[in-house]
C-alpha cells in the first residue's frame, strides 16, 4: 500500500533519514520508517528536510519499518527544474567560451596591425 509522508531528519552526509506518514504530522506518536538514498527515484536532486514523498512500506529483518520505492510527490517538476538549471549553465558556458574566441580573435588582429605598422615604418613607407 502506498503511503505520503514528509522527509524529516535527513543526513545528506550518510544519504538517510526517516519519513513520518502525513495523516500522522499532528501526533508525535505516529511511526516513522527509515529511508535510504538508494531507495528514492532520482529527480534532479537530492531528498531534504520536509520533502513530500510517495512510499511503500517493508519490515526488516529485525521488524523494523523501512520506506521502499520512494518518489517525491512533485517529481516532474524537480526533473524539469534541474534540466532547466542544466541548460542555463550549458549556455552560460557557450557564452563565455564564445566570448573568449571573440576575445582571442581581436588579440591576433590587433597583433598583425601593430606588425604591419611596426614593418611599415622599419621599411619607411
Amino acid at each position: 500500500m502506498s503511503r505520503i509522508g514528509r522527509i524529516e531528519q535527513w543526513n545528506d552526509d550518510k544519504g538517510y533519514g526517516f519519513v513520518r506518514p502525513l495523516e500522522s504530522q499532528a501526533g508525535a506518536d505516529a511511526t516513522r520508517a527509515f529511508v535510504h538514498i538508494r531507495t528514492i527515484e532520482r529527480a534532479g536532486r537530492r531528498p531534504a528536510n520536509g520533502d513530500l514523498v510517495r512510499y511503500g512500506v517493508e519490515r526488516d529483518a529485525k521488524g523494523r519499518l523501512n520506506a521502499v520505492d520512494v518518489t517525491f510527490l512533485n517529481a516532474s517538476a524537480m526533473r524539469a527544474m534541474a534540466q532547466a538549471k542544466r541548460d542555463a549553465k550549458a549556455a552560460a558556458r557557450e557564452r563565455r567560451t564564445s566570448g573568449q574566441r571573440m576575445s582571442q580573435l581581436r588579440r591576433v588582429f590587433f597583433t598583425a596591425a601593430v606588425a604591419g605598422l611596426a614593418s611599415g615604418w622599419w621599411l619607411g613607407f
